[in-house]
């Protein structure tokens, strides 16, 4: 098993004329050893970019602007995200995946997290293996 620092380096850009910063302002946040970034996403609205480590079970909220990095853990193997209404929503496996097994012997979870507290709210099971997962009002795909 091989573990890397991945590294997360924030590009601040100026208001007027969108012209780059010198380097010696640029932030750096260094993700734990062993971390391993399974999908991200940029908030819609905000400088704020999500990335799910499914290493370590962990939701990180990093703010591009200001540096300042929060983070959720979810219990169980986590592995996709997708953003609606200020939640996350995050599959968790409970095992490996396998798209030939019978649907009866297939479950998982969505873990519910608040984006801008991220305190996750609730771990919801469910009965199909979450390969990927899209949110959207009222509907949530899998």
């Amino acid at each position: 098993m091989y573990s890397f620092l991945a590294n997360l380096t924030i590009f601040p850009v100026e208001a007027s004329g969108g012209n780059s910063l010198d380097s010696s302002s640029f932030e750096l946040f260094k993700f734990p050893v062993g971390t391993k970034i399974s999908d991200a996403m940029a908030h819609p609205t905000e400088p704020v970019i999500f990335a799910v480590d499914s290493a370590n079970s962990v939701v990180y909220s990093v703010n591009v602007e200001t540096g300042t990095v929060e983070e959720a853990y979810v219990d169980g193997t986590i592995e996709r995200l997708d953003y609606f209404n200020d939640e996350l929503f995050v599959t968790v496996l409970t095992g490996p995946h396998d798209s030939y097994r019978p649907k009866d012997d297939q479950n998982g979870a969505i873990a519910v997290i608040d984006a801008n507290t991220m305190e996750l709210k609730e771990k919801i099971d469910i009965d199909i293996d979450p390969f990927d997962i899209v949110a959207e009002e009222m509907v949530t795909y899998m």
